[in-house]
């Protein structure tokens, strides 16, 4: 079955506006099948071949949604993408979602590097797909501001940092993990900075650019509530809405330093067990991070 559509749901995910989609997608039927059922949500769908088809498309018209798969002639998904983030002013800026079948790590970081949004893996169910429009498109639209999210930041999907080990022979995953961990803590600092620029100079592209690096940055980490802050940050800002940013900036710098204590904590016993040789995790953090 390629489609399952829970009932029980649909009035729910139905959208309010008329949002415009554009789906582009190499596969005739894949095509038929995704327009046929966005329209039934209620989308206006417009559906291209390839990337430099989509890209003609958005020159054309204004959409609030790019579906992109990754792999399509032309232009693929990603170089799609950038070409697009490049191209169009912030208010000409759609909500860009990859659709594919290769949501590895190091996948998804390119997605997200790309100026992609998120990412839906192949096959998927359409309420999903529903589902995961509607967490993007509400906090675009003007009314109710939805509130920043407000849970606990010390919980990590360590399934998250399990998978990326799992990537590695076994005697080298306790190095690899912490080199990830290491370059997590002592990177974000500078991407925390601009979102503290941003704030100040009243600058919504650039929170915008930060919030949406931290996004994919805390994602390899499994920090997820740290991910939902900048992300919520990133879609409120890529909509030109400054309000209660600040106080979402802090938020969101406390969240990391929680994050950090907790892998720190975490990992730091985990090494000590497993490898005494293991390079010092927080030794590293201190090497990169300046409070």
């Amino acid at each position: 079955m390629i489609y399952k559509h829970d009932t029980s749901t649909h009035e729910l995910l139905l959208p309010e506006p008329p949002y415009t989609v554009l789906v582009a997608e190499d596969s005739p039927l894949s095509q038929i099948v995704i327009e046929h059922v966005l329209q039934h949500f209620g989308y206006s769908v417009d559906l291209v071949a390839d990337g430099q088809a989509a890209l003609d498309k958005l020159h054309q018209h204004q959409y609030d949604v790019v579906l992109l798969d990754i792999h399509m002639p032309v232009l693929n998904g990603i170089e799609t993408a950038r070409a697009i983030r490049r191209q169009f002013s912030p208010h000409r800026q759609p909500l860009i979602i990859a659709l594919t079948a290769n949501t590895r790590p190091h996948d998804c970081e390119q997605y997200l590097a790309a100026g992609m949004d998120d990412y839906l893996s192949k096959p998927f169910q359409f309420d999903a797909l529903q589902q995961k429009l509607q967490e993007h498109l509400n906090p675009r639209h003007p009314k109710p501001r939805t509130p920043a999210p407000s849970s606990p930041c010390e919980t990590i999907e360590w399934s998250v940092l399990e998978e990326y080990a799992a990537t590695f022979p076994a005697h080298e995953q306790t190095k690899e993990l912490t080199h990830l961990i290491t370059s997590f803590a002592g990177q974000v600092p500078a991407v925390l900075q601009q979102l503290q620029q941003g704030t100040t100079v009243g600058d919504a592209a650039m929170l915008h650019r930060a919030a949406h690096n931290l996004v994919s940055m805390s994602g390899l980490v499994g920090a997820q509530q740290l991910v939902t802050r900048a992300r919520h940050l990133a879609e409120q800002t890529r909509a030109g809405y400054l309000d209660d940013v600040e106080s979402q900036v802090h938020q969101i710098i406390d969240c990391y330093h929680q994050v950090v204590a907790m892998l720190q904590s975490t990992f730091a016993s985990t090494t000590a067990q497993k490898d005494p040789c293991a390079p010092d995790l927080a030794l590293g953090m201190a090497r990169y991070y300046h409070a």
